[in-house]
């Protein structure tokens, strides 16, 4: 092997432990702030010790599967789910294969060696490290090939404007300014920009599993796949995602023996690995009739009275087999609406009651923004961990498509038992011993303008020192 590759392979193993360090301890840290009370952290404690199983990089035929099950369970326990998770998985198979193809040799721990050899070698002979990394390749690109069919049914795809509405997403978007000034001026540029991108995307998750057999559509699926996975890191936020996909797309195209840039699809190979083609295309038609209750729809479901596959998606996910339906209607909809938290810092309860009291009176430099949501509807700086975007704030905006707004947010509500987590992570974070109040106010976006937004109303909350949260009524 050559030591380039190998120190590459290494390479990628760290960088893939590195991001899920940083993604769960975002979340870990913050956990008891969030959700106020102790969660078991015997699954955290499994996920540390395998974390650093991967990194030794012994006995990996065991580790990266499990992983793969502490990841999901715990986006399961704290209400975090994301596609991120299930490229991970997908990821963590492909490092796999790499890992199969080293051969460690060491004068310590000599025994450990030849039993994490011997295992390889045994696997081996079952599934081909190459078989891997074509199953990391066709699970991404089934889950985009499934993906796209949402997609086609998405009245904004189908007319070109996907991208332009991301890139102009206050939320989504990291620059979203520059693009929504582009816009402005340039209207027919940024259409065209966006129709060339859905067209080019739609052909990349149409032609993926094309790469398999034809060369040409594998060139244009390691370039324009690049081209995706570098602007959503740049511009998207998407938590870890587009980083992981980096790690996918290197460990595919540039290791030792991943996809390559030749085709090895042939007869020979099939007949080398065909008990795992086979595995492979039984988990993907189990999959898809899994997902889309196949079992249960229809004349046939009745006539043979086929009950529902006992089987969680969680199982799915853990292989890597996901249907994302992101970026349509709904998603591009969050941009529509906001609220932020001002957290109202001195105020005088002995002397003034809350019904007394009107918003002129407050001093201004005793409001402050908590760093959540901003005024123009971006992301603040809690929003890095997930528990304040995946498990609030992109369920705050989802739940309120196409919902009357002052009514979602009555007292004891879906929206205002969302908004109470983020004044509760407020006040814990900040270690908080005496009554605050938190103004909560909720932004419209201005269509005709995207810079602009509107506020339509005000929420005022009170916590006190046992941190009970109230509403109250200016």
């Amino acid at each position: 092997m050559k030591i380039k590759k190998r120190s590459l392979e290494i390479s990628l193993r760290y960088i893939f432990v590195a991001i899920i360090i940083v993604r769960f301890s975002l979340i870990i840290f913050h956990k008891e702030e969030y959700f106020g009370y102790h969660v078991n952290k015997t699954y955290e404690v499994l996920f540390l010790i395998n974390l650093m199983w991967i990194v030794w990089g012994r006995f990996l035929i065991i580790g990266f599967p499990f992983l793969n099950i502490l990841m999901v369970k715990l986006d399961d326990l704290y209400g975090t789910q994301t596609l991120g998770t299930t490229v991970a998985c997908m990821t963590s198979f492909s490092l796999l294969a790499n890992n199969l193809l080293i051969k460690f040799n060491s004068s310590r721990f000599k025994i450990l060696h030849k039993c994490d050899n011997f295992l390889k070698n045994r696997f081996i002979n079952i599934i081909h490290p190459r078989a891997l990394y074509y199953y990391s390749f066709i699970a991404y690109s089934t889950s985009s090939l499934l993906a796209l069919f949402f997609h086609l049914n998405d009245q904004t795809w189908l007319a070109g404007k996907t991208l332009s509405e991301i890139f102009t997403s206050s939320y989504l978007c990291r620059f979203h300014e520059p693009f929504i000034l582009f816009e402005n001026s340039h209207k027919e540029l940024m259409f065209c920009f966006s129709a060339v991108a859905v067209i080019g995307q739609t052909l990349f998750q149409s032609l993926m599993l094309f790469s398999l057999v034809n060369r040409y559509v594998l060139i244009f699926t390691k370039t324009w796949g690049w081209l995706f996975i570098i602007s959503c890191a740049i511009f998207i936020q998407l938590s870890y995602l587009p980083f992981l996909e980096i790690v996918l797309w290197f460990s595919l195209f540039n290791g030792y023996s991943g996809c390559g840039k030749t085709i090895n699809i042939r007869p020979g190979f099939i007949r080398k690995c065909k008990t795992h083609i086979l595995i492979t295309i039984t988990l993907i038609i189990s999959f898809i009739f899994y997902f889309f209750h196949i079992p249960n729809v229809g004349v046939l479901s009745d006539l043979f009275g086929v009950p529902k596959v006992g089987v969680s998606l969680n199982f799915y996910k853990s292989l890597g087999f996901e249907i994302p339906n992101v970026f349509n209607q709904d998603d591009l909809k969050m941009s529509d609406h906001w609220m932020t938290l001002h957290r109202i810092n001195s105020y005088d309860f002995n002397h003034t009651t809350a019904s007394q009291k009107k918003l002129v009176d407050f001093n201004k430099s005793s409001i402050i923004l908590v760093p959540i949501t901003k005024i123009n509807g971006a992301k603040a700086y809690y929003q890095f961990s997930d528990l304040l975007y995946f498990s609030n704030t992109l369920r705050y905006r989802r739940y309120l498509n196409n919902r009357p707004a002052l009514d979602s947010h009555n007292p004891g509500s879906y929206c205002s038992k969302l908004i109470e987590r983020r004044i509760k992570f407020d006040y814990r974070y900040n270690k908080f011993k005496s009554k605050i109040i938190y103004m909560g106010t909720y932004h419209e976006r201005d269509n005709s303008d995207k810079r602009l937004s509107t506020e339509k109303f005000k929420l005022f909350y009170e916590i006190d020192a046992e941190q009970n949260v109230r509403f109250i009524n200016f």
